[in-house]
């Protein structure tokens, strides 16, 4: 049996194959795409090719609520089974735009991935994706939203590498859009939480971004001769300017694993391994205070302006807002940029409120699903003469918001 995965089960094995570091996906063989070759026909086709990809569980269990999809090279050669849904790529692909991954099983590449994708999410939710390929963190296959996050995995493609394939195509679903993204996409973010931070800079007001692009991140800053290590990396760094950001998230500092031993040995009292244990926790916890101090003081040092970005500062009401104020001050008193436009978005109550729920749309749990809804709600049209055409996707309530305070030059 061969056949060729695509679109978002193409995404979730990829995720699949980044977790488990079982394929060096970057230098996997690149292969052209082929009519799908099916070991049975009729009704036994489909038990065929979920026995097929009983190695990957997260397609496996293919259903009409969450088709398996494949590409094939031409309407003919669509097979005619329950839940397989086909996309067409009849030309315009570069050479190798599928990749190999074992046993007559190929798959869309990355870089394919990024311009098949980029019809089917927002333009953020992309802007997002493109971070993940060219980062090193892999989302949960099944439940990429809320699912555990896999870290310091290698990245299977790179912003050159996804511009240069994008330049190679023609003719093909979501290139417009994927060239759009491009011009946000940055190289080497390490977490989720690094992507959205990044996501948030560079996008524009009109996408109710907060326009400070470019940024670069983890990039590795010499430090000068009595620092306490010889590098550092902040987060996200403002290029062009001394100004940038760390996130330290709820898990930064081992609190809960002081708690836990706290309570162990309130459950054990006078035990004096419990005891210990609760000293250790509260060791590495203080350690880690004390590397962070040295790294803002290192940093500091080298005349750098480096944030520290919480996770209440993304849940709490304007919490971003205030801290990007604070960036904003940081860059102008630098004497790099003025940023007076991007003050005034800042303050315009209408754009705070729709960013607000932009934000927390991004994130995980309850939160951002809810939070999406909401947005989705308050940009679709309602039959205001100014909203009749807006949608989410397209922003035109946003522009004429953008027009009324004079940032039509900039934003639009």
């Amino acid at each position: 049996m061969e056949f060729a995965l695509c679109g978002l089960s193409a995404l979730s094995v990829l995720r699949e194959l980044r977790r488990r570091g079982i394929l060096d996906v970057a230098n996997a063989k690149r292969v052209n795409l082929s009519a799908p070759i099916l070991a049975e026909t009729g009704r036994k086709s489909r038990a065929a090719m979920v026995r097929f990809l009983e190695g990957y569980p997260c397609v496996a269990g293919f259903s009409s609520e969450r088709p398996l999809q494949i590409a094939v090279p031409s309407a003919k050669d669509r097979p005619r089974i329950k839940a397989v849904s086909c996309t067409v790529h009849s030309g315009g692909l570069p050479e190798g735009a599928f990749m190999g991954i074992g046993d007559g099983l190929t798959m869309s590449s990355p870089e394919l991935l990024f311009v098949e994708l980029a019809n089917v999410m927002s333009p953020e939710v992309h802007l997002l994706l493109g971070m993940e390929l060219c980062g090193t963190f892999a989302r949960d296959p099944v439940d990429p939203r809320n699912g555990a996050v896999a870290y310091q995995v290698p990245a299977v493609t790179s912003v050159q590498r996804l511009r240069a394939f994008v330049e190679a195509c023609w003719h093909v679903n979501g290139l417009g859009k994927a060239r759009e993204t491009l011009e946000w996409l940055v190289d080497n973010a390490w977490s989720p939480m690094e992507a959205i931070l990044a996501a948030l800079s560079v996008l524009p007001g009109v996408m109710l971004g907060y326009d400070l692009w470019p940024v670069q991140l983890n990039r590795r800053i010499d430090m000068e001769e009595g620092a306490s290590k010889q590098s550092r990396v902040p987060d996200l760094l403002f290029c062009g300017t001394e100004v940038g950001m760390n996130y330290d998230g709820e898990d930064h500092l081992p609190l809960r694993d002081i708690a836990s031993a706290a309570m162990r040995l309130a459950l054990s009292p006078g035990s004096s391994d419990k005891q210990k244990e609760l000293e250790n926790a509260i060791a590495v916890a203080r350690a880690e205070s004390v590397s962070d101090k040295r790294r803002d003081r290192d940093l500091g040092a080298a005349g750098m302006t480096v944030f520290a970005v919480t996770k209440e500062d993304l849940y709490e009401e304007r919490g971003l807002d205030k801290l990007m104020l604070q960036v904003i001050e940081a860059i102008e008193r630098g004497g790099r940029r003025k940023l007076t436009k991007q003050r005034v978005m800042l303050e315009n109550p209408l754009l705070a409120s729709l960013r607000q729920e932009f934000i927390w749309s991004l994130l995980p749990g309850k939160t951002g699903v809810e939070a999406g809804r909401r947005l989705k709600e308050r940009l679709e049209p309602k039959g205001h003469p100014v909203m009749h055409t807006a949608t989410y996707a397209d922003g035109h309530f946003i522009e004429h918001e953008m027009r009324e305070l004079g940032l039509d030059e900039v934003y639009i």
